[in-house]
């Protein structure tokens, strides 16, 4: 019988130290105070086991997690706008090189040989690369946490709970980036502060020329409820179409606006594919984008009619999967973001009229990116939203708890819109 495979890694560490005369023995040389995994000589199945379990031990808090069909970890882009350096949190799939590097760093690795004088000498090695790829391909991965997306608004709970410290929210499975002051909400709001924070989610829109009175304002806070509270929305969620008669009406400023108050920095903007080819140029352009984990995605200057059986299908889905990139494997992913659409004269077709709601824009004059700045309430607007997102996010929170205490309370006459039903039913 070989004992050295009935013994754990850091079991036969102690005894070939022993049989070398080191006792139980202390640090090695190098030690940081990790388990110790022999890589030679053992079955695979064996080490594979062992490194899990290490860098499982080492994930707390968490920094690899379950997303999909994938191991995946949460990294920063990093871009500079307006002369400041900005950090997008995105998820990033855990490849072999990192899972190796996070090997490397969760337990010491070392090789025993025995010399003719019996002896054991142990030399330091790297992570086998069999072992990593072992791991990757089994899916064994349970004890991981399971990440629903990112989030950089503060989280509510179906109790009314709200999330609002940085890092892995195990209750909702999101990753809250941080980075927001935000007041404190009231514990049982009351119809005055109901009222105020109404009128204060109105601000941010007053300057925009709506094309009509009521429609598109109360479009355009429900698209701001629905980037905030999307982590809490359970199903799908109709895409937000930005319309306008000409160029300069604002499409993009309320795009950013929305994305500001939701995720703390404009959109992340996109072309629409066109010409041949365009659909499975979308379902690559998706699939990268549902991966990456982004909460808000504008296809931005879209033109004329607009017809897409792949947009379509997203829209109503609540697991996308598609074949990544260069492969015929499939990754499912969860589709938790928020859609937006804007451009001139769009006109919707297919089964994209009733996957939308619509907000409006006409400022019934020409050349409207020149009206002076003066004749705004917020000349600067981005810069008034973001100075203020901590208390816009706080009235979106109130309404959302007061909502929950009153019991979720829907009016007599909504429309059962096809397709998302359950977003009715289960909000929060």
């Amino acid at each position: 019988m070989n004992l050295r495979n009935e013994l754990s890694s850091s079991e036969q560490v102690a005894a070939l130290r022993l049989l070398d005369g080191g006792g139980t023995g202390g640090p090695t040389q190098g030690d940081r105070g990790l388990p110790t995994i022999i890589s030679n000589d053992r079955y695979l199945p064996e080490v594979s086991e062992d490194i899990l379990n290490a860098i499982i031990q080492q994930n707390d808090p968490p920094v690899v997690f379950r997303r999909g069909t994938d191991l995946v970890r949460i990294t920063f882009a990093e871009d500079k706008e307006q002369g400041n350096t900005v950090r997008r949190p995105v998820v990033d799939i855990a490849g072999e090189n990192y899972v190796r590097g996070l090997a490397g760093r969760s337990a010491n690795f070392v090789r025993v040989k025995a010399t003719r004088k019996g002896e054991i000498i142990e030399t330091p090695t790297d992570p086998p690369l069999n072992a990593v790829k072992d791991i990757l391909a089994m899916r064994d991965w349970g004890e991981f946490p399971l990440l629903s997306g990112i989030t950089e608004a503060p989280i509510l709970h179906d109790d009314g709970f709200i999330h609002t410290e940085p890092g892995y929210d195990p209750v909702s499975g999101l990753y809250f980036a941080g980075g927001i002051n935000m007041p404190d909400i009231p514990e049982r709001p009351t119809q005055t502060e109901i009222a105020q924070a109404v009128e204060l989610l109105k601000e941010p829109f007053l300057d925009f020329p709506f094309a009509d009175d009521r429609a598109s304002l109360a479009n355009s806070l429900g698209a701001v409820l629905a980037v905030t509270l999307r982590p809490v929305i359970y199903g799908p969620v109709p895409a937000v179409l930005i319309n306008k008669h000409q160029q300069g009406a604002g499409a993009t400023l309320l795009s950013n606006v929305l994305s500001l108050i939701g995720t703390g920095l404009p959109a992340y903007a996109e072309a629409m594919p066109g010409g041949r080819g365009a659909d499975e140029e979308l379902r690559k352009l998706i699939t990268a984008i549902l991966i990456a984990g982004r909460p808000l995605v504008c296809f931005d200057n879209v033109d004329g009619y607009l017809n897409s059986s792949v947009l379509g299908a997203l829209l109503t889905t609540q697991l996308w999967q598609d074949r990544r990139l260069g492969s015929n494997e499939l990754a499912s992913v969860p589709q938790r973001t928020v859609w937006v659409i804007n451009g001139n004269n769009v006109q919707l077709q297919g089964d994209l009229p009733r996957r939308c709601f619509e907000i409006m824009i006409d400022p019934k004059m020409p050349r409207p990116w020149l009206r002076e700045p003066g004749t705004f309430r917020h000349p600067n607007l981005l810069e008034w939203v973001a100075e203020h997102r901590g208390h816009l996010l706080a009235a979106v929170f109130t309404l959302a708890r007061a909502w929950v205490q009153a019991g979720r309370p829907l009016p007599n006459d909504l429309p059962i819109l096809g397709g998302f039903e359950e977003k009715w039913l289960a909000v929060f």
